[in-house]
């Protein structure tokens, strides 16, 4: 069985799928063009033998209209997991980023942060999306770890 990290955002969402032992499996992300866009591609993503899923928590200081955006894709997220018994979980970007030790970074730094993380673990050339996703994993697994 597999873990799924999203880093979903408004325009691309990033993913990664971990085994249950924190090893990458893959990475990527998707641009979608409606919500079924969306719907489709976390569908796809799930199918991949995925038990959990672990998401960024929506941040609320941002554009309303994004907002808005964020929380109809957490919802088809929950639906979507619902529908094939997978728990979803939340970190908050503070969160994950502080578990790494980078607390109270910027946006842009802790996008670059996690590019540069990426690069330096894997040898991946990422984006910043995928690079939040596959940092956000690996928050994940470190939090198991401490516990």
């Amino acid at each position: 069985t597999m873990i799924l990290s999203l880093d979903v955002s408004s325009k691309c969402t990033g993913w990664a799928i971990y085994d249950m032992e924190g090893l990458l499996v893959d990475y990527g992300s998707f641009r979608p063009a409606s919500l079924l866009d969306f719907l489709d591609n976390i569908s796809k993503l799930l199918l991949r033998d995925v038990s959990s899923v672990i998401c960024e928590q929506i941040f609320c200081g941002i554009n309303k209209n994004t907002f808005k955006l964020l929380a109809k894709y957490q919802g088809i997220v929950e639906l979507a997991c619902l529908q094939h018994s997978i728990q979803v979980q939340y970190l908050s970007a503070i969160q994950w980023r502080a578990v790494l030790g980078w607390p109270r970074l910027k946006r842009a730094e802790a996008k670059k942060k996690a590019i540069v993380t990426v690069k330096e673990l894997y040898d991946i050339v990422a984006n910043d999306d995928q690079a939040e996703a596959v940092c956000l994993g690996l928050a994940y697994f470190k939090c198991k770890e401490n516990t």
